[in-house]
Protein backbone atom coordinates (compact mmCIF):
# COMPACT_ATOMS: atom_id res chain seq x y z
CA UNK A 1 0.00 0.00 0.00
CA UNK A 2 1.30 3.36 -0.86
CA UNK A 3 0.54 6.16 1.16
CA UNK A 4 0.35 10.00 0.35
CA UNK A 5 1.37 12.80 2.83
CA UNK A 6 0.08 16.11 2.02
CA UNK A 7 2.13 18.99 3.90
CA UNK A 8 0.56 22.54 4.59
CA UNK A 9 3.36 24.68 3.18
CA UNK A 10 4.26 27.01 0.27
CA UNK A 11 7.57 27.98 -1.62
CA UNK A 12 8.59 31.92 -1.84
CA UNK A 13 10.42 32.47 -5.22
CA UNK A 14 10.95 36.71 -4.77
CA UNK A 15 12.90 37.35 -7.34
CA UNK A 16 10.78 35.35 -10.75
CA UNK A 17 7.34 36.94 -10.05
CA UNK A 18 7.66 40.65 -8.95
CA UNK A 19 10.41 42.59 -7.29
CA UNK A 20 11.65 40.52 -4.11
CA UNK A 21 10.29 43.21 -1.47
CA UNK A 22 6.58 42.80 -2.57
CA UNK A 23 6.93 38.98 -2.69
CA UNK A 24 8.54 38.62 1.18
CA UNK A 25 6.02 41.06 2.43
CA UNK A 26 3.42 38.89 0.85
CA UNK A 27 5.25 35.86 2.24
CA UNK A 28 5.61 37.32 5.68
CA UNK A 29 1.80 37.82 6.09
CA UNK A 30 0.82 34.16 4.46
CA UNK A 31 3.26 33.21 6.74
CA UNK A 32 1.43 34.88 9.93
CA UNK A 33 -1.36 33.05 8.81
CA UNK A 34 0.06 29.92 8.96
CA UNK A 35 1.07 30.26 12.52
CA UNK A 36 -2.30 32.24 13.75
CA UNK A 37 -4.47 28.76 11.92
CA UNK A 38 -2.12 26.42 14.08
CA UNK A 39 -2.71 28.73 17.00
CA UNK A 40 -6.52 28.52 16.44
CA UNK A 41 -6.89 24.49 15.16
CA UNK A 42 -5.58 21.91 17.26
CA UNK A 43 -5.13 19.85 14.91
CA UNK A 44 -3.56 21.59 11.95
CA UNK A 45 0.04 21.81 11.50
CA UNK A 46 2.54 23.08 8.70
CA UNK A 47 5.55 23.64 7.38
CA UNK A 48 7.29 27.26 7.51
CA UNK A 49 10.29 25.77 5.67
CA UNK A 50 12.11 28.70 4.55
CA UNK A 51 14.17 31.50 6.50
CA UNK A 52 13.35 34.02 2.98
CA UNK A 53 10.03 34.52 4.91
CA UNK A 54 10.35 33.50 8.16
CA UNK A 55 13.19 35.78 9.09
CA UNK A 56 10.81 38.88 8.29
CA UNK A 57 7.86 37.09 10.09
CA UNK A 58 9.86 36.65 13.23
CA UNK A 59 11.31 40.45 13.12
CA UNK A 60 7.71 41.70 11.98
CA UNK A 61 5.55 39.54 14.89
CA UNK A 62 7.81 39.26 18.25
CA UNK A 63 4.61 38.86 19.83
CA UNK A 64 3.98 35.44 18.48
CA UNK A 65 7.57 33.92 19.07
CA UNK A 66 7.12 32.16 22.13
CA UNK A 67 3.75 30.54 20.51
CA UNK A 68 5.92 29.59 17.67
CA UNK A 69 8.41 28.12 19.62
CA UNK A 70 6.35 26.01 21.91
CA UNK A 71 4.20 25.04 18.61
CA UNK A 72 7.62 23.86 16.93
CA UNK A 73 8.40 21.43 19.97
CA UNK A 74 4.57 20.40 19.99
CA UNK A 75 5.33 19.14 16.27
CA UNK A 76 2.77 21.25 14.64
CA UNK A 77 5.10 23.54 13.15
CA UNK A 78 7.82 21.78 11.30
CA UNK A 79 11.04 23.17 9.28
CA UNK A 80 13.43 22.00 6.90
CA UNK A 81 16.93 21.75 6.92
CA UNK A 82 17.96 24.30 4.25
CA UNK A 83 17.50 27.92 4.31
CA UNK A 84 15.51 27.64 1.55
CA UNK A 85 13.81 25.12 -1.15
CA UNK A 86 16.54 24.86 -3.94
CA UNK A 87 16.89 24.02 -7.72
CA UNK A 88 19.00 20.87 -7.63
CA UNK A 89 18.93 21.21 -11.14
CA UNK A 90 20.66 24.92 -11.33
CA UNK A 91 22.84 24.97 -8.24
CA UNK A 92 26.29 23.80 -7.62
CA UNK A 93 27.38 21.44 -4.73
CA UNK A 94 28.90 24.27 -3.18
CA UNK A 95 25.60 26.50 -3.31
CA UNK A 96 23.62 23.72 -2.32
CA UNK A 97 25.75 22.75 0.66
CA UNK A 98 25.73 26.47 1.72
CA UNK A 99 21.48 25.78 1.62
CA UNK A 100 21.83 23.27 4.35
CA UNK A 101 24.44 24.81 6.11
CA UNK A 102 22.65 28.30 6.85
CA UNK A 103 19.69 26.57 7.27
CA UNK A 104 20.35 24.38 9.26
CA UNK A 105 22.06 26.59 12.01
CA UNK A 106 19.09 29.02 11.61
CA UNK A 107 15.88 26.61 11.60
CA UNK A 108 17.72 24.26 13.94
CA UNK A 109 20.18 25.76 16.32
CA UNK A 110 18.59 29.67 16.52
CA UNK A 111 15.15 28.59 16.48
CA UNK A 112 15.24 24.87 18.18
CA UNK A 113 13.47 23.79 15.09
CA UNK A 114 14.60 19.61 14.31
CA UNK A 115 15.20 20.13 10.40
CA UNK A 116 13.79 16.68 9.59
CA UNK A 117 12.38 17.46 6.39
CA UNK A 118 14.32 18.64 3.80
CA UNK A 119 12.49 20.50 1.02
Amino acid sequence: MRRIHLCNHFHCDPIFTCPQSVHIAESVELARQFVDVVAEDSEFTCILSEIDYLQGWWNTYPESREDFLRFLRENRIETSGSYSEPNENSVGGEALLRNVVYGQWWLVDYLGGRGNVYM
